[in-house]
């Protein structure tokens, strides 16, 4: 990183002194924009207050960035951070820094996505290929055979998304009705993801099904399908929960979307941070349930699980 981008990284991070004897644990979300990631933070600071330690939540602010997660896990080693709950933006950005909280002696966990070569005391996440087989089942289960499902795809090295995208177009290739048109990485931008949408489905009345892999896609598809007219004439399955997306299930324009636990995660990643501290076991790998939602009487207030 170029030595100013760094300074300006570090700048705005207020690190609260902690009381004596109460332990930290900082948690680096992807993102602190998206509204998923809000949920996690809720989950977090909630496990943070009944377990008696302090939770500092911080992450890039509007897009993901692994140089700045990077930055806000080094600065938090260096000021002594008792844990680390991470979601890592791509599989192998924070390999050298979790190991350096090995080596530190500071307990990991990593949610949402995995890591690459790096090192870990659990891994808190949804069970990513399942959850996109389910969305590939119950698509193909509304749209009549022979014609072009269109998989939204989010960020390349994403281990989340990618393992969705993996699970759905192997649950499409099986059943051997379809052929699948692959959109590019349309990245972290939603307007990208808007405007790609346009591109691939505009002039193409062969493509009968669309699955978009995460909340960024999703959000760019409702908008693209709206604006096209193809709200019930294209089934359309999303990722995550948003105020949006309920508004576009209950008027049709998606038929369904894979809900996760983004609370429980967050509870979840802190609670597992904290036994990890005091010497407990932990198990190695916790499964956050998805489910498929296929009316907005299917969301509850955090995902599936209230605190």
């Amino acid at each position: 990183m170029h030595p100013i981008l760094a300074l300006v990284a570090w700048l705005p991070l207020a690190w609260p002194v902690p009381a004596a004897c109460e332990d930290t644990v900082l948690v680096v979300p992807k993102v602190e924009s998206i509204q998923f990631w809000g949920m996690v933070r809720q989950g977090a600071m909630d496990a943070g207050v009944e377990r008696g330690v302090r939770v500092l939540y911080r992450g890039p602010l509007a897009h993901e960035s692994d140089d700045r997660q990077r930055a806000i896990i080094e600065q938090g080693l260096a000021q002594g951070v008792d844990a680390v709950v991470v979601a890592p933006s791509s599989v192998d950005a924070l390999t050298d820094v979790t190991l350096a909280a090995r080596d530190k002696g500071v307990p990991l966990v990593v949610i949402d996505s995995a890591l690459g070569d790096g090192w870990q005391v659990s891994f808190v996440a949804t069970d990513n290929l399942e959850a996109g087989r389910v969305a590939a089942r119950f698509l193909l289960s509304g749209v009549p055979g022979g014609g072009t499902i269109l998989l939204l795809r989010h960020k390349e090295g994403s281990s989340a998304t990618e393992k969705r995208e993996v699970g759905f177009a192997a649950e499409v290739e099986a059943g051997g009705r379809h052929d699948i048109l692959l959109s590019d990485y349309l990245g972290v931008s939603q307007g990208n993801a808007y405007h790609r949408t346009m591109s691939l489905l505009r002039g193409r009345p062969e493509i009968s099904g669309v699955f978009a892999s995460g909340e960024i896609a999703t959000m760019g598809c409702i908008q693209a399908i709206r604006e096209l007219g193809l709200a019930g004439k294209v089934r359309v399955v999303g990722f995550d929960d948003t105020p949006d997306i309920r508004r576009a299930l209950a008027d049709g324009v998606l038929q369904g979307v894979m809900v996760q636990q983004p609370y429980r995660m967050g509870r979840v990643g802190v609670e597992t941070a904290c036994d990890a501290l005091a010497g407990k076991p932990v198990e190695k790998r916790i499964v956050t349930e998805a489910v498929l939602v296929t009316s907005p009487d299917g969301f509850s207030p955090y995902g599936l699980t209230n605190p």
